[in-house]
């Protein structure tokens, strides 16, 4: 790939992802590669994203699992209370990795797992007062920047945007039927 300026322009992904396209165009003649232009923009997408949420979250102090644990405990539907294993599937998480997250949201006074009232053999966790100010302040500030993100977009084109996506989710669940 020849020299580009930086990847913070615009032109820099698109001159890339094609030249990719092209190259395996060249290489294997016989292979459709027009799908590889849509995926490879939803995996910079991706990149993109993770990186804006990485920079909303560090001046909290805290980590996307964290905050994700924290938002599904004080906003989930019906959420309020959950066994880690609960939360673990709730937030995508391994068991392993809810334990790690829990233990520092402890720690940090931001939640607690107590004995669940009914049975004594079940833990549940529960966000704290400071865990769910914190929570809010976090999801103030993201709705925020996503409406900043988001300005030049009209209502139409996000919705397009939208029905796109879904319909591209549901491509992929059809996959695990």
């Amino acid at each position: 790939m020849k020299a580009t300026p930086s990847t913070t322009d615009r032109g820099f992904y698109a001159a890339a992802i094609e030249e990719i396209k092209q190259g395996w165009e060249a290489t294997l003649p016989d292979v459709d590669a027009s799908a590889l232009p849509l995926f490879a923009r939803m995996a910079v997408l991706a990149k993109l994203y993770s990186d804006f949420f990485d920079r909303l979250l560090r001046p909290f102090a805290i980590t996307r699992a964290e905050y994700e644990t924290l938002g599904i405990l004080r906003a989930g539907a019906g959420a309020k209370h959950c066994s880690p294993t609960e939360l673990a599937a709730l937030a995508g998480q391994s068991t392993a990795g809810m334990t790690k997250t829990l233990d520092r949201l402890e720690r940090a006074g931001l939640a607690e797992r107590r004995a669940h009232p009914s049975d004594r053999r079940r833990i549940e966790v529960a966000i704290s007062g400071k865990g769910a100010s914190l929570a809010e302040r976090i999801f103030r500030a993201h709705i925020q920047e996503l409406d900043a993100l988001l300005e030049n977009l009209n209502e139409n084109k996000r919705n397009r945007i939208d029905r796109g996506l879904e319909e591209l989710i549901e491509c992929f669940l059809r996959l695990r039927r």
